[in-house]
C-alpha cells in the first residue's frame, strides 16, 4: 500500500535489531541522521520482553517529533513473510515462530510500521546513500554471528516466493563438510560464521584468548602471519561461494560488509583469486567485489528509506 505526505520535512525511524543490539536513527529523506538509538536486545528474554524494547527504542526517537514522523522501518533477523507481518523463524531467537511482530508493535505504536529482514534492508541502504549507489544488479553479503544475504534485480530487491529469497550464507560449499546451526552441512555459514570462523582461528593463533572475527580481521591487517592466513583462507571460502553468485545472477558487484570486511586486500584478494578459478571469465570481468560503506548504520538507514519510498508524497 503507498501512503500519501505532502509535509517534505518529514522523518523516518529506522530499526536494525539482532540478538545482543538494537539500533535505531531518526533520518530524513537524504539520509541525513537527525539522533540515534542504541540498546540491548536481550535474545534470551520473552518475545513480549524483546517487543516492549523495540516500542521503548521508537518511542525514545518519537519523543519531539511526534508531528514530523511519518514512519517505521524494521529489519529483523529471519525469515519473514512478504507483507512484513510475520517473523516464520530466527536464528537469534531460537524460541520465536510465526510471530506477529507487526501486529504486537502496533498495539502500542500508532504509526505505519514495514518490516523485512535485517539483510535486505542493510543492502536497500547500501543501494540507496552507500557502495550500490547507481548499481541495479548486486549481491550483498552481511558477515557477522552469521552469514546474511539480499539481491537485487534490475533494481529491485528479489524476495522470492514468499519473502524468504537471499538466505546465501546457507548455500553449500561442501557436500561432505560441517553441519550448521541451521542443520545444513558444508554451507557457507559453517565455515565463516562467527564462532566458525574463530574456531579455525584458534587452532593456528596462539596467545590470544579473546579472539572475535574483528580481533582475527584487525591482527591480520597490522600483519600477523597466521591471521592473515585465517582471513586468506575466509577469502577462499568465500570465492567459492562469489563465484556461484556470479555464475547465476551476472551482478554488477558484490558488496560485503561486516567486521572481518576490513581486513583489506588479504581477504579481497583472495576471494578475486578464487573467483577467477571458478566463474566465466566474461561475467568476472563485468563485477566488481567491494566492502560495504555505511558499516552499522546500514541497516537503519535502509529501513528508513523503506519508510520513504512506501509513503510518497
Amino acid at each position: 500500500m503507498i501512503l500519501t505526505v505532502t509535509d517534505n520535512e518529514k522523518l523516518a525511524i529506522g530499526l536494525d535489531y539482532g540478538g545482543k543490539n538494537i539500533k535505531a536513527g531518526l533520518m530524513a529523506r537524504d539520509g541525513c541522521i537527525l539522533t540515534e538509538h542504541q540498546s540491548a536486545t536481550g535474545a534470551e528474554l520473552s518475545y513480549q520482553a524483546v517487543v516492549e524494547k523495540l516500542v521503548l527504542a521508537i518511542r525514545e526517537l518519537l519523543v519531539g517529533n511526534e508531528s514530523r514522523v511519518i514512519g517505521v522501518g524494521i529489519g529483523s533477523p529471519g525469515l519473514i513473510d512478504l507483507e512484513g507481518t510475520t517473523i516464520f523463524t530466527s536464528p537469534n531467537f531460537l524460541y520465536w515462530k510465526d510471530q506477529p511482530l507487526k501486529k504486537d508493535l502496533q498495539k502500542s505504536i500508532d504509526l505505519p510500521i514495514f518490516i523485512n529482514n535485517d539483510v535486505n534492508m542493510l543492502a536497500i541502504g547500501e543501494h540507496r546513500f552507500g557502495a550500490a549507489r547507481g548499481c541495479r544488479n548486486f549481491i550483498c553479503l552481511a558477515l557477522g554471528t552469521g552469514v546474511g544475504g539480499a539481491i537485487f534485480v534490475d533494481g529491485e530487491l528479489y524476495r522470492g516466493a514468499t519473502g524468504t529469497a537471499g538466505e546465501l550464507g546457507h548455500m553449500t560449499i561442501n557436500f561432505d563438510g560441517p553441519i550448521c546451526k541451521c542443520g545444513n552441512r558444508g554451507d557457507l555459514e559453517s565455515y565463516i560464521g562467527a564462532d566458525y570462523l574463530v574456531k579455525r582461528a584458534s587452532k593456528k593463533i596462539r596467545g590470544c584468548p579473546e579472539l572475535t572475527p574483528k580481533i582475527i580481521a584487525e591482527m591480520a591487517y597490522q600483519g600477523d602471519r597466521d591471521a592473515a592466513e585465517v582471513m586468506a583462507e575466509t577469502g577462499r571460502y568465500l570465492g567459492v561461494a562469489c563465484a556461484s553468485f556470479i555464475n547465476i545472477f551476472n551482478p554488477e558487484k558484490i558488496i560485503i560488509g561486516g567486521g572481518i570486511a576490513q581486513s583489506g586486500d588479504i581477504l579481497f584478494r583472495a576471494i578475486q583469486d578464487e573467483v577467477g578459478e571458478r566463474a566465466y571469465t566474461q561475467l568476472v570481468k563485468n563485477v566488481e567485489i567491494i566492502p560495504a560503506q555505511l558499516g552499522n548504520r546500514a541497516g537503519l538507514m535502509g529501513a528508513a528509506a523503506t519508510v520513504f519510498e512506501s509513503i510518497r508524497g
